[in-house]
C-alpha cells in the first residue's frame, strides 16, 4: 500500500516531521492491518504530479485562525493530483 503523507515541514511543538510520519505509518498499519510505504515526504501538494497512491494523508493541524486558505488550497492540489 502506497501512502503519500504531507505534514507541516516545521513539525509541531512536540514532534519533528519524521516523528509525525512514523506516527502516521503506525496508525495506518494498525487500522488496515497492512504494511505501508510512505513514499512522498517533504513536498507541498502543488508539487504532486500524477501520483499512483492508495492513500493521501495531509496533517496540517493547528493552523492559526485566518490560515484556512492554506488548507483549502492544499486540498484542491491533492484532488487535482489524484485525478492525474
Amino acid at each position: 500500500m502506497k501512502v503519500c503523507a504531507l505534514v507541516d515541514f516545521m513539525g509541531t511543538s512536540l514532534e519533528s516531521p519524521e516523528e509525525e510520519y512514523a506516527q502516521i505509518k503506525k496508525e495506518i498499519e494498525k487500522c488496515t492491518k497492512r504494511k505501508i510505504t510512505i513514499y512522498k515526504t517533504d513536498i507541498f501538494p502543488h508539487q504532486l504530479q500524477n501520483e499512483n497512491t492508495d492513500i493521501y494523508v495531509m496533517d496540517y493541524g493547528g493552523l492559526l485562525p485566518g490560515c484556512e486558505d492554506t488548507i483549502l488550497s492544499n486540498f484542491r492540489e491533492l484532488v487535482r493530483a489524484s485525478r492525474g
